[in-house]
């Protein structure tokens, strides 16, 4: 039967692969569509992030699914690692937006803010003249301003003063009150004489562009902004951290499930995720039973006329021949029952155990007689063209070396898997672009130069 954790693990990343695709889809849109700075700027977190929950939702499921441990393994170090950097995050969250607060003025409806209010690992952000083009082009591209102006056009100045705005927009659309500017409209406002030294009056502008978006308490009321959303983020990080350990946790017992699966092969997945060779006391080799294989495995050695070309392909190769040539000179049982046999061999080039019989050279033993309860030691015949080539045993043999030339394959098919689609992602990109570039062309805005005949 499946084990809990594995089909939780592989339940939860067949829902994180499914959520990986419209993050993908949604970056390769934005790197070929996005026209604005503030859009190019979120396409390639947006790849990154969707490309990392594909692959890592992969790991996870063909792991857990083909009880692959080294997958599992990989799937449970990054989980650990995000564990740790969202754990990090959260404190810094809370740290950062420690400090900081809205300065409430007599008679208005609306706080004013101070960028040195705030922590300085937030200032030097925006302060950085490259990062704050980029926020400041998001700021003009989403109408904050554009969408103040309308909504308080018909407001009186004493109507104005009484409105209450965001943080954005009293830092961003408006000059600061100590400039002492006479209200004409939300965003239109007529310089006066002032003897005000904040740097925030000489930065202000009424166009549409300009307004305050270089101020410094424009940049105070996106971090006041920036404070509020970092605190609501960090307690919804507080949920997903605790979902991410219980994840962890069932990942861990899928992981130990499919260790001890590998190991011992008690529990039934794939075709290849039972049987195993079992220890015969003071023997190197193992002993091998029909029943701990699977069904499926076990109905293909079953078949006669399968098992006939498979016991002919075994005579033919002289398999047993060339066991009795390595350890001819095991002349005594003890030194033989020291001997690393293969399975092949440990099931169809000598008799079970368990038949008492006595050891003369490797393939040629003495039968005692007796009633035998295991079928295989009527079936033993010290001939070369017999041998136990008819025995349960032998066909065990084969089914545990199918069974480990199976699982190499699943991992290398694992790794080719993932290789796949990785190439099919950048494919899809490429193609994506391509396209747009032919459009492009085609309707006459191909940014290179036309070809002129000479």
């Amino acid at each position: 039967m499946f084990r809990l954790s594995n089909n939780l693990i592989g339940i939860l990343n067949i829902l994180t692969f499914l959520l990986s695709i419209p993050i993908l889809w949604a970056g390769i849109w934005l790197s070929n569509k996005g026209v604005t700075e503030c859009e190019k700027f979120l396409d390639k977190p947006v790849i990154i992030l969707g490309v990392f929950l594909m692959i890592v939702s992969l790991a996870g499921l063909i792991g857990a699914c083909c009880r692959i441990s080294w997958l599992l393994w990989v799937y449970l170090v990054v989980m650990f690692l995000l564990i740790v950097l969202l754990f990090c995050f959260t404190i810094m969250a809370f740290v950062v937006t420690n400090k900081g607060a809205g300065e409430v003025l007599s008679g208005r409806g609306y706080k004013e803010y101070r960028l040195g209010d705030y922590s300085d690992w937030l200032q030097k952000r925006v302060n950085n003249t490259k990062n704050w083009n980029k926020i400041k082009s998001c700021l003009i591209d989403s109408k904050v301003c554009s969408s103040f102006h309308d909504k308080y056009l018909n407001d009186t100045v004493e109507q104005f003063y009484s409105e209450h705005l965001s943080s954005v927009q009293s830092g961003c659309c408006k000059p600061s009150n100590d400039c002492g500017f006479n209200y004409a409209g939300p965003t239109q406002w007529t310089k006066g004489n002032t003897s005000s030294t904040n740097p925030d009056c000489g930065a202000w502008g009424n166009d549409a562009s300009t307004l305050c978006y270089n101020c410094q308490s424009c940049k105070a009321g996106l971090l006041d902004q920036l404070k509020s959303d970092w605190k609501k983020v960090a307690i919804v990080n507080i949920v997903f951290l605790i979902v991410l350990i219980i994840v962890y946790s069932i990942g861990c017992c899928a992981f130990r499930n499919s260790r001890r699966d590998n190991d011992y092969g008690k529990y039934p997945l794939a075709v290849t995720n039972r049987g195993s060779g079992q220890k015969s006391p003071g023997k190197a080799y193992k002993e091998y039973r029909m029943d701990d294989y699977s069904s499926w495995l076990r109905k293909r050695m079953n078949d006669e006329e399968n098992w006939r070309k498979i016991k002919s392909c075994f005579v033919a190769t002289n398999i047993c021949s060339d066991f009795e040539r390595r350890h001819v000179n095991a002349a005594a049982a003890d030194k033989f029952s020291r001997e690393r046999l293969s399975s092949v061999e440990s099931g169809c080039c000598k008799p079970p155990d368990d038949c008492k019989f006595t050891y003369v050279p490797p393939t040629y033993w003495n039968k005692e007689k007796g009633n035998f309860t295991n079928a295989d030691c009527r079936l033993w015949d010290n001939r070369p063209a017999i041998l136990c080539y008819d025995c349960a045993s032998c066909k065990a043999g084969l089914l545990d070396r199918i069974n480990r030339q199976w699982k190499i394959d699943a991992n290398l098919n694992a790794v080719v898997l993932l290789v796949l689609v990785i190439v099919f992602i950048v494919g899809c990109s490429s193609l994506s672009e391509n396209r747009t570039k032919v459009h492009a062309y085609r309707t006459n805005r191909c940014p290179y130069p036309s070809s002129s005949k000479s």
